[in-house]
C-alpha cells in the first residue's frame, strides 16, 4: 500500500572533494535570515527526532542509534544550508564561476529535501555503513508531497532516492553528482507512511560509482520502488507559497501532436549542489509534465518506470526548457520522452522517459 519504487542502476561521476552528506560545523555555515521573518536561522541538525516523527520513524530511528554504538554504522547529519567550505569546493573544482548563484541570494538558498517546516515534507534520516558499503535512509513523506490524491508525489520519490543513493555514492570519500537515476515503480505510496530505503555501492568504474536501492515498507512485506487533515495535503510541485523561492512552471499542451513544452524556473529553495536545482526536482516536475501530457492525451496513468540522464546543471533563478512527446500507445502503456533544455537550446541539461500505465478515468477525476 506504499508507492514502490526501485532505483535500479545510478551511475555518478566522482568529483573531487570531501565528504558529501557530513557538514562542518555550525561555526563553517554562514547565517541567514528567513525570508518570513527577521530571525536568523538556527543551523539545526534535522536528522534528529522532532514532534512530527511517527512512532515507527522514532523505533527505527532508536534501533539504527544502537548499531552505532560500536561503531559499525554513524548517522549522518543533515542541515537545511550548505557550509560555506563545500560550496567553495564546488565552485573551485568544477563549477563555471559564472554560474553560481549571486551571493546576494546565498541567504534564500536552501537545500531541496529540507526546505520544509516539521513534518510537512520529507523527514528523514540516513545512515552509513563504511565497511559493508552501504547506507539505510528511513523516510517518512509529509503532506506537502502529495502526487495522486493520498500519496505521495512520484518525483518526491526520486527526490528521496537520489538522496539516499547520492550519500550511499560518497562512501569512498568523493564529491558526487548524478548522472543516471533509474526508478521503477511498485505500488503508491500513502502520504505520511514510514518507507525504509536501503542503498548498496555495486562497483566503482573509474570515475563512476554505480549505485542501486529499493523502498520497502517498515515490516519489510511491501516493495514499493527499486533503483515508488487533508485539506492541508498539497501538490509537491505547488507547496513552496512564496512566488520565486521554488516551482515556477508554466506547462503548454498542443493536442493534435501530443506534445508538451513546460518553462521552469526553479527558485532558492529546490538547491542539491550549491548553486544549482537538485536533481529530484528537475525528476519531479519531469514526472508532472508527463502526467499532465498523458492526462490531455486522454489518458489516466500511473507511473511505471522513470529513467533520467542528466547532462548538465541547472543553474538557480535561470530559465529550463521542457519538452515532452508522446512517443507510443501499446499493450496499455504510453512511452513518453523529455528533453530538457536551455532557452536558447545550446545546452541540453537532461533527457528522460517515462513508461506509464493507462487506467480508467472517473469523470470527477482530480486535476492538479
Amino acid at each position: 500500500m506504499l508507492r514502490s519504487c526501485t532505483a535500479g542502476l545510478r551511475s555518478l561521476w566522482a568529483l573531487r572533494g570531501g565528504r558529501e552528506g557530513v557538514p562542518r560545523p555550525s561555526t563553517d555555515l554562514q547565517p541567514a535570515p528567513r525570508l518570513f521573518s527577521a530571525e536568523k536561522v538556527i543551523h539545526k541538525d534535522s536528522a534528529l527526532p522532532n514532534p512530527s516523527w511517527s512512532k515507527d520513524l522514532k523505533l527505527l530511528f532508536d534501533q539504527f542509534m544502537k548499531k552505532c554504538e560500536d561503531g559499525s554504522w554513524q548517522r549522518l547529519p543533515s542541515y537545511r544550508h550548505t557550509s560555506t567550505q563545500i560550496r567553495e569546493d564546488f565552485k573551485t573544482y568544477f563549477l563555471e564561476q559564472k554560474k553560481v548563484v549571486k551571493e546576494g541570494r546565498l541567504s534564500q538558498v536552501q537545500l531541496f529535501t529540507r526546505g520544509f517546516e516539521d513534518g510537512l515534507g520529507f523527514e528523514y534520516v540516513i545512515f552509513s555503513n563504511n565497511d559493508e558499503k552501504r547506507t539505510v535512509c528511513l523516510f517518512q513523506g509529509g503532506p506537502y508531497l502529495e502526487g495522486k490524491p493520498g500519496f505521495l508525489h512520484g518525483g518526491a520519490i526520486a527526490a528521496i532516492i537520489d538522496t539516499a543513493l547520492g550519500s550511499c555514492a560518497t562512501i569512498p570519500g568523493k564529491v558526487v553528482m548524478t548522472a543516471n537515476l533509474n526508478i521503477n515503480f511498485k505500488r503508491p505510496v500513502p502520504l505520511c507512511s514510514v518507507v525504509v530505503i536501503n542503498s548498496q555501492l555495486d562497483k566503482l568504474e573509474g570515475r563512476k560509482l554505480f549505485t542501486s536501492c529499493n523502498v520497502r515498507s517498515v515490516d519489510e512485506k511491501t516493495l514499493y520502488s527499486e533503483a515508488t487533515d487533508k485539506s492541508d495535503w498539497r501538490l509537491f510541485t505547488r507547496c513552496i507559497e512564496r512566488e520565486g523561492q521554488g516551482y515556477e512552471y508554466v506547462i503548454f499542451f498542443q493536442p493534435s501532436e501530443k506534445k508538451s513544452i513546460c518553462l521552469f524556473q526553479p527558485g532558492p529553495y529546490l538547491e542539491g549542489v550549491p548553486g544549482f536545482a537538485h536533481g529530484g526536482s528537475l525528476a519531479a516536475l519531469i514526472d508532472e509534465t508527463f502526467s499532465k501530457t498523458a492526462y490531455l492525451s486522454g489518458e489516466g496513468l500511473l507511473t511505471v518506470n522513470f529513467n533520467i540522464r542528466f547532462k548538465n546543471l541547472i543553474p538557480l533563478g535561470s530559465l529550463a526548457v521542457l519538452n515532452v512527446n508522446v512517443e507510443k500507445i501499446e499493450d496499455q502503456k504510453m512511452y513518453l520522452s523529455c528533453v530538457t533544455q536551455s532557452r536558447d537550446q545550446q545546452t541540453v541539461y537532461a533527457k528522460a522517459s517515462g513508461t506509464f500505465l493507462q487506467m480508467q478515468l472517473e469523470e470527477d477525476s482530480s486535476q492538479h
